[in-house]
């Protein structure tokens, strides 16, 4: 740990998430529901049906919201 400043280590010791785990926490949809946006798009792509990029925020609106009722749609950035 001679590496690790002394910040770190004592927010690690008070429960402070890593900036990976608070990252994660902060997508908007899971990792499964990402691969399953990927796979549709992939499909899509492969059967020659075009998929414009403006349509895919409110498919992934869509998968949030089979998860969480309330999500909103995605902001600007």
């Amino acid at each position: 740990y001679a590496s690790v400043p002394l910040t770190t280590l004592y927010g690690r010791a008070c429960g402070r998430p890593s900036e990976k785990e608070k990252a994660q926490q902060q997508q908007y949809l899971t990792l499964a529901e990402e691969k399953a946006l990927v796979a549709f798009l992939l499909l899509m792509s492969n059967l020659r049906y075009l998929v414009y990029i403006k349509y895919i925020p409110s498919l992934a609106l869509t998968l949030a919201q089979q998860r969480s009722p309330t999500a909103k749609p995605l902001g600007k950035n």
